[in-house]
């Protein structure tokens, strides 16, 4: 499991979901005796926002299930190689990047 520990903690993470389905789940805590685990089945297409206190839970995707791309033409466009894959595109806004690697942008 992983959290979203980022420079800047009050700016939503967007997190899109691509390809066959998959179980994700959190938690407040890494306990792992912790029974109060959140399950959402994501689909192709499916957006997870992670804001506010969200941004500090802890996340993981335990399990990918395989061939369940419900669109043949996705499906065929991706290949019969990803029948067991998804993506996962993440957008976070880390404003205060430049602040924390100024080492980055030295005058010359």
């Amino acid at each position: 499991m992983s959290t979203q520990q980022h420079l800047e903690f009050t700016r939503p993470v967007v997190s899109i979901s691509l390809g066959n389905d998959a179980l994700f789940q959190n938690r407040n805590s890494l306990d792992t005796h912790d029974n109060d685990i959140q399950q959402v089945l994501l689909h192709s297409g499916d957006v997870v926002i992670f804001g506010g206190r969200s941004r500090m839970v802890f996340h993981s995707v335990p399990k990918i299930y395989p061939n369940t791309i419900s669109n043949e033409e996705i499906r065929h466009s991706m290949g019969e190689q990803f029948g067991m894959g998804r993506f996962n595109i993440t957008m976070r806004n880390e404003y205060k990047f430049k602040e924390k690697c100024n080492y980055l942008w030295k005058d010359e």
